[in-house]
C-alpha cells in the first residue's frame, strides 16, 4: 500500500471562520492599528490570505489575534504556526527590538510574544514560524498567559517608518507537534520526500524543502502505533535534515524554559521517533548496509548546537531498523533499545551530540566527536556496542552499571576522561585491540551538595539538585545579576572528601576577574588549595565542553563546615577580585571524582624491531632485552622483553596490561654468532597506545 501521511496540527476555529485565514470577518479577530483585508492572489495556502497595510511606526505596534471561539485552547507541549509575509522588510524595526513576533493570548488577557524577525534577519518571501509554547517570552504582560486557556493567537509588528501600501500578509495560523508516516511496502518504502510532499501539498511549515535539504520544525514520526497497519521506510539517498531551533531562541541568554514553576526543557520538541505496533511489519532505514559498512545514510543536524533534536528508536514493536552510515550533528539524546541482529547503529557519526544510549543494541564501528558530556552510556555490562571510536569528547563513554565488562577495537584520543563511573560501585573495564584507554573518573552518587554565595548580604541558596542532576543549563554559577568580591559557588559532599571536580559548562563566562579555589577548614574558615588545576579557566573557557578542575589533596586539614544548615566537605570558586562580567557562566552537570574504584584492562601491544642501520635489512636472533624504568606503575627493573628476534627481526608482546604510562629502558645485543653487532640501547614511554620502536644496530666484524 502507499504511504499515509497525517498531522496532529489544528486550526482555531473562531465564531465566523477559523485561522486558515481564507476568508474573513471582523469579528474573529482582535485588532490594534490594523485594517485586514482579504487578499486571493499571495495567499501561500487555501482560496486566500489576510493583509494590511501597516501605516504606524516608531513606539506604537500593530497587532492582529484570532479568537477562539472555545473557552479555551490548551497548547501545552505544542507549537504554533504561521505564515508571515512581509513586502517591506527595510521598514521592520530589529529582531531584537521585535520587529515581527508571534503573540497568543489566555482567556484572561494575559500574553505573551515571542520575537521572530526583524531587518535584520528576515529572508523575504513567505516565512513559516514555529514556537514552542515554552520557550520563555521577548515580551509579556505582568502575569504570564496560562499555556492551558489560549484564546487568541496571531502577530505583532514594529516599524520604523509606516507603509503607504499594503504590505504585509498572514496565513495557515495552527498549532499541533508534527507530522506522522506508515504504510509503503518493502518494494516500494516511504521516506522523508513523502514528508515534504504532503507538508507542501497542505502548507503545514512543519517540513519545508529549501536547496534539496530538509528543514525540520516539530515532530516526525514513522509508523503505525495503532496496530493497523504494516509500514516500510527506507531513506538512502544521503538526505540532509536540519532542525531548525524556535526563531526567538537566544542562546547566549539562556532561554531554555518557560515561566512555569518546574520549567520545561526544549530539548525534544523537534524529534525523529520510530514506532511500531504488536502485530504488523515496521521496518525504518536511513541508509544502506554494504558489508560490514554503512553507506548512503542521512545527515540530522541542529541549527544551532543548544537547540537540540532527539532520536528515539526504543520502541520494541520497531521489527528491523537501521542508521547506516549516517551523521548526527548537535543531537540531544539517540536512544535504541535492546539487543537484536536486526537493529543498528552502523559505521555513523556523532558530532557535539548528548550521550547515544543503545540500551544494549547493536552499535558497531561508530565514530563519537567532541561531545560535550559523556558520549556512550553503558548501562549494563553485557553490551553490543563494538569498534567505536571516541575522539575529543568530555567523556569517552560513562558506565552506570557494576561490575566488568569488555570493549573490543576501541580508540580513544584527546577525552578528558575515557570512561566515567556512575555505577556507585567498582567497575573493571577489559579492553582487547583497543588504543587510547588510559583515564578513569570514579564519582561519588550520594551526599553531593552545592550552593551559591552572594557577598551581599550574606545569603546562601541551595543549588544542589540542579548541580548533580542531568537538566540542562539549570547550574547558575557566580551568576548573581550584581556580582561582586567575595561572591562564590561551592561544591561539597556530606560523606567524604573528594580529590576533583568535572564540570560540564555550557556557556562561558564574558568576565574580567579572578577566582581563587579554596577548601572548608572548619566554621567560617577557607584555605587556599594547592596544586589546582583549572581547566574552566575561571569558567571562561570555551564553551559547551567537559572541563574538570584537580588539586592536591588537603588532607586533614580540610574538615566539614556548615552553610545554610548543610554540613559538609566544601571546597568554594571564590571572586577574589572583581572588574566586569558581560556573561554568567552556565553548566548542566557536575560529578565529584572519588577514590578510583574503576579498574582499566587494557592490553597494548610492546613491540621492538631489529635492523641494520647501514642496510636497514631486519637481524634475526638479536637479544632484546627491555625493563621498567622509574616513574611508572611497574617496579623499577621488570622485566618487559627478554628474548631473541624472529625471522620479521620482530620481538613483542601483544597482551601487556596497561594501566598508566610505563617510561622504559633496555637494549639489543648480538655478539655470539657471526654477523655481529655493537650493542644498541633502547628507551621510551610504554603509553594508552602501546610502544613500537626500531633498533639500529651496527655491525662489529
Amino acid at each position: 500500500m502507499a504511504g499515509t501521511v497525517t498531522t496532529d496540527l489544528s486550526k482555531f476555529t473562531g465564531t465566523t471562520y477559523d485561522s486558515l485565514c481564507d476568508l474573513y470577518n471582523s469579528g474573529d479577530w482582535t485588532l490594534t492599528q490594523v485594517t485586514p483585508a482579504l487578499d486571493a492572489d499571495y495567499q501561500i495556502e487555501g482560496a486566500g490570505c489576510l493583509s494590511a497595510k501597516l501605516a504606524k511606526s516608531g513606539a506604537t505596534t500593530m497587532t492582529a489575534v484570532f479568537i477562539s471561539s472555545a473557552a479555551g485552547v490548551d497548547l501545552s507541549n505544542k507549537n504554533v504556526y504561521m505564515a508571515l509575509l512581509c513586502l517591506t522588510p527595510a521598514l521592520l524595526d530589529s529582531k531584537a527590538n521585535g520587529g515581527m513576533r508571534v503573540r497568543i493570548e489566555d482567556a484572561s488577557g494575559n500574553w505573551g510574544e515571542w520575537y521572530v524577525d526583524g531587518n535584520d534577519t528576515y529572508l523575504g518571501g513567505w516565512q513559516w514560524y514555529c514556537c514552542n509554547v515554552h520557550t520563555a517570552y521577548n515580551n509579556k504582560s505582568a502575569t504570564a498567559p496560562s499555556l492551558t486557556t489560549i484564546k487568541k493567537v496571531g502577530w505583532t509588528v514594529k516599524q520604523t517608518g509606516g507603509a503607504t501600501k499594503t504590505n504585509f500578509f498572514w496565513d495557515a495560523i495552527r498549532y499541533g507537534t508534527g507530522l506522522s508516516i506508515k504504510g509503503g511496502t518493502a518494494e516500494a518504502p516511504t521516506s522523508l520526500q513523502d514528508f515534504y510532499d504532503y507538508d507542501n501539498t497542505n502548507k503545514l511549515g512543519v517540513v519545508i524543502k529549501y536547496m534539496g535539504v530538509y528543514l525540520l520544525q516539530g515532530k516526525l514520526n514513522i509508523g503505525d502505533a495503532a496496530g493497523v497497519d504494516s509500514s516500510y521506510f527506507k531513506d538512502t539517498s544521503g538526505s540532509v535534515a536540519i532542525f531548525r531551533k524556535n526563531p526567538a531562541y537566544v542562546a547566549a541568554g539562556g532561554v531554555l524554559f518557560d515561566n512555569a514553576a518546574t520549567p520545561v526543557p526544549l530539548a525534544g520538541t523537534h524529534e525523529l521517533k520510530l514506532q511500531g505496533n504488536a502485530t504488523e511489519t515496521t521496518e525504518v532505514y536511513f541508509g544502506a548496509k554494504s558489508g560490514s559498512n554503512g553507506i548512503n545514510g542521512a545527515v540530522f543536524k541542529a541549527e544551532d548546537a543548544s537547540y537540540r533534536y532527539k532520536i528515539t528508536a526504543t520502541d520494541t514493536n520497531v521489527t528491523k531498523f537501521g542508521f547506516f552510515g549516517c551523521t548526527f550533528q548537535d543531537a540531544g539524546v539517540v536512544a535504541g533499545q535492546a539487543y537484536n541482529v536486526n537493529k543498528e547503529f552502523l559505521a555513523s557519526s556523532f558530532v557535539r551530540s548528548e550521550r547515544m544510549v543503545p540500551n544494549t543494541g547493536l552499535v558497531t564501528s561508530c565514530v563519537f566527536s567532541s561531545a560535550p558530556g559523556a558520549a556512550l552510556l553503558l548501562a549494563a555490562t553485557n553490551h553490543n556496542a563494538v569498534g567505536c571510536s571516541f575522539i575529543n569528547c568530555g567523556v569517552g563513554i560513562e558506565t552506570s552499571a557494576t561490575g566488568s565488562f569488555s570493549v573490543s577495537g576501541y580508540t580513544f584520543s584527546g577525552n578528558v576522561y575515557d570512561v566515567l563511573n556512575t555505577s556507585a560501585g567498582a567497575v573493571t573495564v577489559n579492553a582487547e585491540d583497543t588504543t587510547g584507554l588510559a583515564t578513569a573518573l570514579t564519582v561519588l552518587t550520594t551526599g553531593q551538595k552545592a550552593q551559591s554565595y552572594n557577598n551581599t548580604g550574606a545569603a546562601y541558596v541551595d543549588e544542589s539538585t540542579p548541580a548533580f542532576d542531568a537538566a540542562a543549563y539549570d547550574i547558575n554559577v557566580l551568576a548573581d545579576a550584581s556580582p561582586e568580591a567575595e561572591d562564590a559557588y561551592l561544591f561539597g559532599c556530606t560523606s567524604s572528601a573528594f580529590l576533583s571536580l568535572l564540570l560540564r559548562q555550557e556557556i562561558a563566562a564574558v568576565a574580567t576577574w579572578t577566582i581563587t579555589w579554596e577548601y572548608s577548614t572548619g566554621a567560617g574558615t577557607w584555605a587556599t588549595l594547592s596544586g589546582v588545576s583549572d581547566d574552566t579557566v575561571g569558567f571562561t573557557a570555551t564553551a559547551p565542553a567537559c572541563r574538570k578542575i584537580t588539586y592536591t589533596n588537603p588532607g586533614g586539614g580540610w574538615v566539614t563546615a556548615t552553610y545554610n544548615s548543610i554540613t559538609a566537605y566544601w571546597i568554594r570558586a571564590r571572586i577574589s577580585a572583581y572588574t566586569s562580567r558581560a556573561t554568567a557562566p552556565k553548566g548542566s552537570q557536575a560529578w565529584l571524582g572519588t577514590t578510583s574504584n574503576t579498574t582499566l584492562n587494557n592490553t597494548v601491544t610492546v613491540k621492538v624491531t631489529v635492523k641494520d642501520a647501514a642496510t636497514t635489512n631486519v637481524i634475526q636472533d638479536a637479544r632484546v632485552y627491555l625493563k621498567a624504568a622509574a616513574g611508572g606503575p611497574l617496579s623499577e627493573g621488570t622485566v618487559i622483553l627478554n628474548a631473541l628476534s624472529d625471522v620479521d627481526g620482530v620481538v613483542q608482546n601483544t597482551a601487556f596490561d596497561y594501566t598508566a604510562d610505563q617510561p622504559v629502558t633496555g637494549w639489543v645485543r648480538k655478539g655470539t654468532a657471526s654477523p655481529l653487532y655493537q650493542t644498541a640501547p633502547i628507551s621510551g614511554t610504554i603509553d594508552a597506545n602501546g610502544y613500537n620502536t626500531i633498533a639500529f644496530m651496527v655491525a662489529d666484524e
